[in-house]
């Protein structure tokens, strides 16, 4: 297979899934499961309820619930395409960052270490995947208002984000994963620590289950048990996990909700290998906004559930909104189209 073949198997695949998606979010019986969707509108679709008795936790919590009794965690779907250059961060230490002015710091049980995912509009997207994209940025900076109207805080910082310039306008998204590490004694929301509020949650698949859609982007109808999901392992597991920054004391590393192509879960070794550039990624995830005694509350999307639909688009070149459209031009096309466009 030549270049040009490679090209347009690859873009033809990714047409082919981004066409699933739109077919997906714009039938009006599930179009209310995503988070771009203008069937999800806070205050109408869900709401923020304040919470003061999250364990272990130093600061009221306002969790993103569904509206009207019983109370029950609001959860959505993202998509978007892995951004390396916006901020993800995967590895033993996370999203971790030191504050220690000389010196690193070192990372202990109450330490908060979670993996961050930095999202881009995906390659090859059409009108409505395009449009369910922007619509999850507009939905975070529109509660950026309420919570800064129901907080009177003069900042809110959201999953909205315009890095890595901070000059351009907001473009991409930044999701946290779970907790990586998990106590080997404890169990339930205290093997947490002060990261309760940031602990897995269950997902409610029974509209996925028999959705032949969602079946075939999942490349399976396999989805991990709680059984598969309290796996535990060494911390050492990760390559990067250095005892030198690390304090650890009866600490295991999760098993994060990650499946590949395969429909198979991702230990948390080969995540690095599985989450690359340019991955095509459904996130299922929950909202929560914490107001620090310092009154610049953030909104975090935790994702508590990550699915790869695609690997990356293997060419630099944006792409078609067709597949067959695709063509790569040989050198001396190039030459011969510059100098045509120049002598008009």
């Amino acid at each position: 297979m030549d270049l040009n073949d490679f090209v347009q198997d690859t873009g033809r695949q990714r047409m082919g899934i981004v066409a699933d998606i739109e077919a997906l979010v714009n039938d009006e019986r599930f179009a209310n499961k995503f988070f771009g969707s203008e069937h999800v509108i806070l205050d109408k679709t869900y709401e923020l309820r304040r919470h003061d008795d999250i364990p272990s936790f130093q600061w009221p919590v306002y969790k993103a619930e569904n509206l009207g009794p019983p109370s029950s965690d609001f959860t959505t779907i993202l998509f978007g395409e892995l951004d390396e250059n916006r901020g993800t961060r995967i590895g033993a230490k996370g999203d971790w960052t030191s504050r220690a002015k000389f010196f690193e710091g070192v990372i202990t049980n109450q330490t908060s270490c979670r993996n961050l995912y930095a999202l881009r509009q995906p390659t090859g997207a059409g009108d409505i995947l395009s449009s369910i994209y922007w619509g999850q940025v507009s939905e975070f900076v529109c509660m950026g208002d309420v919570v800064r109207d129901m907080t009177m805080a003069f900042d809110v910082q959201t999953p909205a984000t315009n890095a890595p310039n901070p000059y351009k306008p907001v473009s991409g998204i930044q999701v946290l994963g779970t907790p990586i590490y998990r106590s080997s004694l404890n169990h339930g929301e205290h093997a947490y620590h002060r990261l309760s509020s940031g602990k897995p949650i269950a997902l409610n698949r029974t509209w996925q289950e028999t959705n032949e859609t969602i079946l075939k982007l999942r490349h399976g109808s396999y989805w991990a048990t709680p059984a598969h999901l309290d796996a535990r392992y060494p911390c050492h597991s990760l390559l990067d996990y250095d005892p030198i920054f690390f304090c650890h004391d009866n600490m295991s590393l999760r098993q994060p909700e990650i499946y590949d192509l395969n429909n198979a879960l991702v230990p948390p070794w080969e995540l690095p290998s599985v989450l690359r550039d340019g991955t095509l990624l459904m996130i299922e995830g929950s909202l929560k906004v914490y107001t620090p005694p310092s009154n610049h509350p953030y909104i975090q999307f935790i994702a508590q559930s990550i699915t790869v639909l695609d690997n990356p688009v293997h060419f630099s070149r944006p792409l078609p909104r067709f597949a067959d459209q695709v063509t790569l031009l040989t050198d001396e096309e190039e030459i011969e189209d510059s100098d045509s466009a120049d002598s008009e």
